[in-house]
């Protein structure tokens, strides 16, 4: 799957512009020319959100009282959509494929897409919650059931949320009951997640002759037993302060990422393990047919000359299209397959 087309109108900077994209696409310019921008773009008509921002009428030009961006997505060798995703002041989004109003599941389903931001030196030493939606990711490209389990488990949550704030206790044994199976259910997806991508990377850090390792550690708790004694033991403390305290949604993920003999330490070298952990994202999904469009964002500012000549060579091995953006031309030999879009 690709980008074939993609279109901004009032857009952040753009009032009106438009690029064709072939398979290799670098975006060069200097800070404030909108290379994020069109990024950002590309990622939106993928999966109808930005990685920027949760609110969308940030996207909005100044002045404007709306943005869309459109692209034509090809599928295969013969299938296109066209895909719209519009905004407007009242912070309401529009989602149209081929012209029918669709939901941003529906689309994130249909448009399997990775993106490499410097936000992912986050990944490692941040949020847990950053390495969950990692892990959620890439047990949807594994296996399209996940969201069928996942949903109703985020349905639970929020009425789960709703009853604990309220003061009502009626109906919590029943949810907490009706939660059991999913919230074992995540926990193996998520293992099985983990130890995929691990071993990928593994084979991505081979293939870049650098010696690092990823470990993943997850909780354990899969039994049903088990989880209803959990939630038996933490039923009165939730009662008590009015919110959820277990389940998948707040399990702590730990991402470590080791050289031979330490843990890497450097923004450079934590932004190059990230990079080889969104290449072997994109390669899993490549080879569970579901191959991706990879955006790579800002990324490469953080590494040497070393480590952003391997990282290229990595992206460049990867037989599905990719769109960079760089600063300058002169960070790398590019080679004659690349389409520069420059700002």
């Amino acid at each position: 799957m690709r980008i074939k087309n993609i279109s901004l109108r009032n857009f952040r900077k753009f009032t009106e512009i438009s690029f064709d994209l072939s398979t290799r696409v670098v975006i060069l310019g200097p800070n404030g020319s909108g290379k994020t921008t069109l990024a950002e773009a590309g990622a939106l008509v993928l999966g109808g959100r930005s990685f920027r921002t949760a609110d969308l009428k940030e996207c909005i030009r100044e002045g404007a009282p709306y943005a869309f961006v459109k692209a034509v997505l090809l599928l295969d060798d013969i299938t296109e959509n066209a895909v719209t995703v519009g905004m407007d002041r009242k912070g309401q989004r529009k989602i149209l494929r081929d012209e029918r109003s669709v939901t941003r599941r529906s689309l994130v389903a249909a448009h399997p897409f990775v993106v490499c931001t410097q936000e992912d030196i986050d990944m490692v030493a941040g949020s847990p919650k950053r390495r969950r939606d990692f892990l959620d990711k890439i047990a949807m490209g594994h296996d399209r059931d996940y969201i069928d389990i996942l949903t109703p488990y985020l349905r639970f949550v929020k009425q789960k949320s709703a009853l604990l704030k309220s003061g009502r206790s009626g109906g919590l044994t029943h949810l907490n009951e009706a939660a059991v199976p999913l919230i074992g259910e995540i926990r193996r997806r998520r293992r099985m997640a983990a130890d995929a991508v691990t071993a990928r990377f593994a084979g991505v850090a081979d293939r870049a002759s650098v010696d690092i390792a990823a470990e993943i550690r997850l909780p354990s708790e899969t039994d049903d037993g088990e989880i209803r004694a959990r939630l038996r033991e933490r039923a009165a403390r939730e009662k008590e302060r009015g919110c959820l305290l277990y389940g998948p949604h707040l399990d702590e993920v730990h991402l470590s990422l080791k050289g031979r003999a330490a843990r890497l330490s450097s923004s450079g070298e934590i932004a190059f393990g990230a990079f080889c952990l969104r290449i072997a994202e994109a390669s899993l999904l490549q080879d569970g047919g579901w191959p991706p469009v990879f955006i790579a964002d800002e990324i490469f500012s953080f590494m040497d000359a070393e480590r952003r000549a391997k990282a290229w060579s990595l992206l460049d091995e990867l037989p599905i299209q990719t769109i960079s953006t760089f600063h300058r031309e002169k960070e790398h030999r590019w080679g004659s397959a690349v389409q520069m879009i420059k700002l």
